[in-house]
């Protein structure tokens, strides 16, 4: 016989949406004319009511419109699988006409000051010159690093003054007079002062890490791409502690595989593809984990099928219990009201309390006890 066909709530007005009060948790709604999925979202939180939400919240066109792709929400990746922009390019880019960032046009150049002049603008080339400066690194990045030199020679000490002239001798008639004796020398003037050595040159800004673990001993302002899960972290010191912060606010992410991801955030969605199951990544506040999107009902009726002999199904059932080793696995007490007919043979109990009890027509219960030799009797239950 053909397949059966589960039908769900659906509607072929356009821009209709489901209320709350239409769809039961766990249960989907469709728009056959958007071609829009919709269910009920519960989150949990005091306060907080449930609502109705997209599942597709993006459309792609076709025939006539397969190139208008419109995205209400969320994150585009081109040549990759964890998109954490608007638009998340991995690969080069070809493009013509002008770029703009907030209506302006953008330019990818860097001006270049000297003492707070402007030296050139749109630089792409940086020539350090000089024997302080050496330049280290592998791959794309590359430390410079600058020492220290000697300042410059202090000025030279002013010239000492002239000694005073000798006084004049005085005249005599005959002998010739002495002569006056020679002024003394000025002193030596002082020496200038030694010039202070030039300062090292600066070279303080925030480090750029890419990784699987942070970095160790990081500075404030210090970046950091989390190569494990594709995101930036910003390394924050506030009035109270320091810690790595996202850069995009969060980082909801959908991943298809038969093993849940590992750190996974609050949002984040997990096909579990041996299952064919929907879960999404839950923090209820006291703790967190993976639920079933979809609360187990779809999961319940994949494995049911009808015939002529009503519904059936060829795995073991559980009732009161998650693992069935059995065909017929129940925890808890039984209850039948009607005839129970078996082709196998019935275990009941293994002791005389826990035997198989029988009720008389007058209501007197009699408890069925099977002895080690194999006898029967019975005892008042």
């Amino acid at each position: 016989m053909s397949d059966p066909k589960i039908r769900i709530r659906r509607s072929s007005t356009p821009n209709k949406v489901p209320t709350i009060t239409q769809l039961e948790l766990g249960e989907l709604a469709i728009n056959t004319y958007d071609g829009k999925l919709y269910l009920e979202q519960d989150q949990g939180a005091a306060g907080v009511g449930n609502t109705v939400v997209r599942v597709n919240p993006w459309n792609v066109g076709l025939g006539t419109t397969a190139y208008n792709i419109s995205f209400t929400s969320g994150k585009v990746g081109i040549g990759t699988t964890v998109a954490q922009y608007h638009l998340d390019v991995g690969g080069n880019i070809n493009f013509t006409g002008n770029l703009t960032q907030d209506g302006a046009a953008f330019t990818s150049g860097v001006t270049v000051k000297d003492e707070g002049s402007s030296l050139s603008t749109q630089a792409t080339t940086l020539n350090f010159v000089g024997n302080g400066v050496a330049a280290t690194g592998n791959g794309a990045e590359k430390t410079i690093t600058v020492t220290a030199g000697s300042g410059p020679t202090g000025p030279t000490g002013a010239t000492g003054a002239q000694g005073a002239v000798g006084a004049q001798g005085a005249s005599a008639t005959g002998a010739q007079g002495a002569t006056g004796p020679s002024g003394s020398t000025g002193a030596q003037g002082a020496q200038g002062a030694q010039g202070a050595s030039g300062g090292g040159g600066g070279g303080g800004g925030a480090s750029v890490s890419v990784g699987s673990n942070p970095p160790s001993s990081p500075n404030g302002g210090d970046l950091w791409w989390d190569s494990d899960v594709g995101e930036l972290f910003i390394y924050y010191s506030d009035t109270d502690s320091n810690q790595w912060v996202e850069t995009s606010g969060g980082s909801e992410t959908v991943t298809v595989s038969d093993n849940a991801p590992s750190s996974p955030n609050h949002g984040d969605l997990w096909w579990e593809s041996d299952t064919g199951q929907l879960k999404i990544y839950y923090n209820d506040g006291d703790s967190a984990q993976w639920v079933d999107a979809n609360a187990g009902v779809l999961s319940s009726l994949t494995v049911w099928q009808t015939n002529s002999t009503g519904i059936n199904t060829t795995s073991n059932v559980g009732i009161g219990t998650t693992t069935a080793d059995a065909a017929l696995t129940v925890r808890g007490n039984v209850k039948v009201t009607g005839i129970s007919t078996f082709t196998g043979d019935v275990n009941v109990g293994t002791s005389q309390a826990s035997g198989v009890i029988l009720t008389s027509p007058n209501g007197t219960k009699y408890r069925l006890i099977v002895a080690n030799d194999g006898t029967l009797s019975t005892t008042a239950a």
